[in-house]
């Protein structure tokens, strides 16, 4: 977990719903050590002015997720301004704005906002929203943060032949990066922070899940549902799951950092500073047991369906067979009754013969 830094108190506050109190929101992964960098005043485009050289640009990033997808062509645009030509030309899973950058798996990353930019932002994409987060709360939780800082080319450690890394966990870029350059930077940090978040909310919902199948196992309570699709509907959330915990959306259907290997490094240690690989492999493993034990669920639920079934047969079967002995009985009964009706009406006759 990220140490509670001013960064991170200031997410919060930008992204706070419709002014309701909310919980306090979910830090970073990983510590955001005390710097220089820090600042507990965020504003557009800051400077950090140091005693030995030209100032440098930190921004304070800002994530949440609130649906499952938007649609982007449906985003209000009158509340949020898309930057035309701002953005590689196949990077089409996602749209700039003048506050950061709209994914299209349901999940938005501000750059310096205002509260009054966060809740703009929220507004102007509660049209596009399809299958939207309804519980607040963990929209609240699960918002994360880090820093960037755009500084002097002269900063970047001599080794390096590339144009960003890291110090204490804050992302550095260096300023001689073109603008496009830049703005491909900032969409590869900004989309490792928006599936650090996805995989944050799928965390929560596994977690959920793992609990509930866990007393449905523990309580004994199959007997109660052995007519309900709960078990079913339990396995086919566990696969869902898993689909989503494995899948990880590019910014297009080609792959966007297919020629961008500089990008793309940028973005791997974006991920690596979230734990995003390690978090994965935990889910998986949480999700084998869920699923296991679901399996389990089902098969026990599936054997106390097959045993009624089987005891009804037998009483079927039961009810037949008494069936056809009170025909043969009450055949023989009749065959018994006639016979003995012949002898009397014979009996009678010859009575009346003689």
């Amino acid at each position: 977990m990220f140490a509670r830094s001013a960064c991170c108190q200031y997410s919060g506050r930008v992204l706070l719903a419709q002014g309701a109190a909310a919980a306090a929101p979910r830090c970073g992964r990983r510590g955001l050590e005390s710097s220089a960098l820090h600042s507990s005043a965020p504003s557009r485009d800051r400077d950090d002015r140091g005693t030995d050289g030209p100032p440098r640009q930190l921004y304070d990033v800002t994530g949440v997720k609130t649906a499952r997808t938007y649609s982007l062509t449906a985003i209000e645009t009158r509340q949020l301004i898309p930057i035309a030509g701002g953005l590689p030309h196949d990077a089409t899973k996602v749209l700039r704005t003048d506050f950061g950058f709209v994914f299209d798996f349901g999940a938005f990353v501000l750059w310096n906002a205002s509260p009054q930019d966060g809740l703009r932002t929220r507004a102007a994409l509660k049209s596009a929203e399809e299958s939207p987060i309804t519980d607040e709360k963990l929209i609240q939780q699960e918002v994360d943060a880090l820093q960037c800082c755009v500084c002097p080319d002269f900063e970047r450690p001599a080794q390096l032949n590339r144009m960003w890394w890291t110090e204490k966990e804050v992302i550095m870029l260096s300023s001689d990066l073109s603008p496009l350059e830049l703005v491909e930077y900032k969409l590869a940090i900004s989309h490792a922070l928006a599936l650090s978040i996805q995989l944050a909310i799928i965390e929560k919902r596994v977690e959920d899940t793992k609990l509930q199948v866990h007393a449905l196992a523990e309580k004994g309570e199959v007997m109660k549902w052995r007519r309900s699709k709960l078990p079913h509907q339990l396995a086919l959330k566990v696969c869902q799951l898993r689909f989503d915990a494995s899948e990880q959306p590019d910014l297009n259907a080609e792959g966007f950092y297919w020629n961008r290997s500089r990008v793309e490094e940028l973005h791997l240690e974006v991920l690596k500073i979230q734990d995003y690989n390690a978090r994965v492999r935990t889910l998986i493993k949480k999700l084998d047991f869920c699923s296991e034990l679901v399996s389990r669920l089902v098969e026990e639920q599936s054997t106390l369906h097959n045993s009624r079934l089987e005891m009804i047969i037998i009483l079927l079967i039961a009810f037949e067979c008494l069936q056809e002995l009170y025909r043969i009985y009450s055949e023989r009964q009749a065959k018994h009754t006639a016979t003995c009706v012949h002898r009397q009406a014979c009996c009678v006759g010859n009575s009346n013969d003689s």
